[in-house]
C-alpha cells in the first residue's frame, strides 16, 4: 500500500483489491482532522477494504508490523491500537483465567 512498509512482491497483496485503485485514498492522514474530504476518503478505503479478498491478511501486517499510517484492512490507525487493546486485555483475562 505503501512504499514506507516492505511488503514481499507475490504475496497476499498481489490479490489486494486496493492495488487497482488510487492508493491516496487510504493514506490521506489524520481522518479526523481532514474534514469532508478525510472522510470521504475515509468511506472510499473501507468501501474497497469491505470487497477485498485479503482485508483479514491485511489488517493483521498491518497489526505486526505496527503500521501506524493508513488505513489497513478496512481500519484507521486508532481503530487498529483499539482493537490490539481489546486483544491484549482478553489475553490477559484468559491467561488468569486458565491458573
Amino acid at each position: 500500500m505503501s512504499g514506507e512498509y516492505s511488503i514481499d512482491v507475490g504475496s497476499w497483496v498481489d490479490q489486494a483489491r486496493c492495488r487497482l485503485d488510487d492508493r491516496d485514498v487510504f493514506f490521506d492522514g489524520d481522518i479526523a482532522k481532514n474534514g469532508v474530504k478525510g472522510r470521504n476518503s475515509h468511506e472510499a478505503a473501507v468501501e474497497i477494504c469491505s470487497e477485498c479478498p485479503v482485508a483479514e491478511r491485511c489488517l493483521a501486517y498491518a497489526i505486526k508490523h505496527d503500521c501506524n499510517d493508513g488505513i489497513w484492512g478496512g481500519l484507521t490507525s486508532s481503530e487498529r491500537n483499539a482493537l490490539k487493546r481489546r486483544a491484549a486485555a482478553a489475553a490477559i483475562r484468559s491467561s488468569i483465567g486458565n491458573r
